[in-house]
């Protein structure tokens, strides 16, 4: 009796599934699929969870005391940590060897670390940098030959604001190898004028004058004094250094107007200052 198409059809469908080897992959695939839904919700309720236990930091005090950059620099850390934790708990849920998931995350930091090693130097650089407070944003400091006001600190970088106010971005790994000079750190800050008098002047006369003129100013600190010395005989002039103390938040605009002021202040006493000179000597010849 020849066998029909329909009944071949229902032989087949009926070896497929009282098979073992299909029964055994459908229970594996709702198996993974159920893995696939409990990662899911492991890394959905756990990111939740983890951010919740992980920001009580938030509320503290030395927290609410830092810079807003170091700030942001933390929460960035800590939600990227979370993160991290979070994928490498779902692979292992998904099924990946744990001795594969740690050579892969050991060959992955090795790559980022030689690909990246500028910027993970200016990375601990800014971290440094936030975290001993070498300078804040609006702080006077001298880097790198760079002089001028902190503008903004970054994980990375640091900008300054020059007196021509030029901005300059300058990288962290740079600055933490480099001299740095806060002027902002003390409460009173030392100017120091350098002025060439000539030789035909009277040293202590012209000292008088540059210490009375500091004097005279309001703002400039009788304690410490103010002194004054010559500092050196150059070839053309006498060069008298004075120097006067003010508080911090005062220093330029007394500096400025102390420099406006000089010229006009020898000058009531006849003092000059000479521009480089020459002295030529011819020695007659004879023959």
């Amino acid at each position: 009796m020849p066998i029909t198409e329909p009944e071949v059809i229902n032989k087949v469908i009926n070896e497929i599934f009282t098979n073992d080897i299909f029964a055994d992959l459908i229970i594996k695939f709702i198996y993974f699929l159920f893995r696939i839904l409990g990662a899911f919700l492991i890394f959905f309720f756990g990111k939740k969870i983890l951010r919740q236990i992980f920001g009580f930091y938030r509320n503290t005090k030395y927290y609410n005391n830092l810079e807003s950059s170091l700030k942001s620099f933390l929460n960035s850390i800590v939600n990227n940590g979370i993160i991290i934790m979070l994928i490498i708990f779902v692979l292992l849920i998904l099924g990946v060897k744990q001795s594969s998931l740690i050579t892969f995350i050991g060959t992955l930091g090795l790559g980022i670390g030689l690909a990246l090693k500028d910027n993970l130097t200016n990375l601990a650089g800014g971290i440094i940098i936030l975290t001993f407070e070498t300078y804040k944003v609006g702080d006077e400091v001298e880097i790198d030959n760079n002089w001028g006001y902190v503008d903004k600190i970054d994980i990375f970088s640091t900008t300054i604001r020059n007196f021509d106010m030029d901005l300059i971005v300058i990288p962290n790994g740079k600055i933490i190898s480099n001299q740095i000079i806060n002027h902002s750190t003390t409460p009173i800050r030392r100017m120091k004028f350098e002025i060439g008098i000539s030789y035909s002047n009277d040293i202590e006369l012209a000292r008088k004058n540059l210490e009375a003129l500091l004097r005279s100013e309001e703002k400039i600190l009788a304690d410490p004094p103010v002194t004054s010395n010559v500092s050196s005989y150059g070839d053309s002039s006498i060069n008298i250094v004075v120097k006067g103390w003010a508080k911090n938040e005062d220093y330029w605009t007394i500096y400025l107007d102390i420099l406006n002021k000089l010229k006009s202040s020898l000058d009531k006493d006849n003092i000059s200052i000479p521009f480089p000179q020459l002295d030529v000597h011819f020695v007659e010849k004879k023959f």
